[in-house]
């Protein structure tokens, strides 16, 4: 009878073991980028937790107990807690955010452009709206300016009616936006979706023609504090070449041919002539003015504003062979580069602190972020 007794009480004590919960650490990956995702809701039994931005998470949980990821555009998953401390997970089928709900993308009739995090994650962009560049066919997005923050120009499927020029309708977390994209962190962003055919008019009327962008904003979940911290740093210089331009001598010199060839071609002087005038080295009258054949002729100082950076006088600048006077010498040659006095290579830091955490059905999400971007002018520049 003890041993019984002694027997079962050892197996129940190894049931109790094996029933005890432990740390289950593990990464969710997106099946199409093979990236890690975030923003994940990872769930078992009554503890919820939301991997990081880097798709990391750490839960507690039994070996048997059901693990739930789901995330607004992916399709839930549930795996079976084995006997690893280690899971990694891979969701599949998007979902495509309407303005009802969500569908899933492969059943989806409508036609819309899903954006996600991964696309975005690793670019370190100002305003929210950047993340629609690149991001599908039938979206137009240009920047009207260089400035930091400054919100690009979208058009969705281009200009939909004769006189239909206007922005696409932006709707966050169901809400028509109308303020300021910059002012937007796009580290709360979960996903963007595009919806771009004509179903557009019979939910939002007149207001729905150009698109509709619909931004959602990331949850808080999990009973336990959550804190990530994220820092960017980079530069911010012209990516476009600079053009091949021409030095001093040779910009008088040009000037010079072209207004010769005009005096030659247009108004029918000989070529010598012609050749004289530019150069101005023809008899002047009491004016100072060249005249020829009763015709008062400029140069091509006089043309170009008087604006001479050598130390000779405009008449000996340019001789009639249209070259430069040789014993010409610039003044203050270290003002000719003007880019270098108006641009720079702007310092781009941004540090961003999320935290998340739950009560019963109550989810808490709240995030600090600080943004310094100069941006490529000298005077342009954002912080918040």
């Amino acid at each position: 009878m003890k041993l019984h007794f002694l027997i079962g009480f050892i197996c129940l004590l190894s049931h109790t073991l094996l029933a005890q919960s432990r740390v289950i650490s593990g990464t969710v990956f997106s099946d199409k980028t093979g990236q890690g995702v975030a923003g994940v809701l990872v769930k078992a039994k009554d503890v919820r937790v939301q991997t990081d931005s880097k798709g990391r998470y750490s839960i507690s949980a039994a070996e048997g107990d059901t693990l739930v990821f789901s995330r607004q555009d992916f399709q839930a998953k549930a795996v079976i807690a084995g006997s690893e401390d280690t899971l990694h997970v891979t969701l599949s089928t998007h979902k495509v955010v309407i303005p009802f709900g969500t569908a899933d993308e492969e059943g989806f009739t409508g036609s819309a452009v899903l954006v996600q995090p991964d696309l975005w994650d690793k670019r370190g962009f100002t305003n929210a709206l950047m993340a629609l560049q690149g991001a599908g066919t039938g979206i137009r997005s240009a920047l009207p300016s260089g400035d930091p923050g400054s919100d690009p120009g979208i058009r969705i499927r281009g200009t939909s009616y004769l006189w239909s020029a206007g922005p696409p309708l932006y709707i966050v977390d169901g809400i028509e936006f109308t303020g300021n994209f910059s002012d937007l962190n796009p580290d709360d962003m979960e996903s963007i979706t595009v919806l771009k055919d004509a179903v557009n008019r019979s939910l939002y009327g007149e207001k729905g023609m150009n698109g509709v962008v619909m931004i959602n904003t990331r949850a808080g979940a999990g009973q336990k504090n959550a804190f990530d911290f994220t820092v960017q740093t980079g530069t911010a210089d012209n990516a476009v070449p600079a053009y091949n331009t021409i030095g001093p001598a040779e910009y008088y010199e040009l000037n010079w041919q072209a207004y010769r060839n005009y005096l030659v071609y247009n108004n029918r002087l000989p070529t010598d002539i012609a050749s004289r005038i530019a150069s101005g080295v023809l008899p002047q009258n009491a004016m100072g003015q060249q005249v020829y054949n009763g015709v008062i002729y400029a140069d091509v100082m006089q043309l170009l504003g008087g604006y001479n950076a050598f130390n000779v006088p405009d008449r000996e600048l340019i001789g009639v062979d249209g070259k430069l006077n040789p014993a010409a010498v610039l003044q203050h040659p270290e003002e000719l580069n003007w880019m270098d006095g108006v641009s720079r290579t702007g310092r781009r830091n941004e540090y961003n602190l999320a935290y998340s955490t739950g009560r019963g059905k109550l989810d808490v999400m709240t995030s600090l972020k600080y943004l310094k971007d100069e941006g490529w002018s000298q005077w342009s520049a954002l912080e918040r």
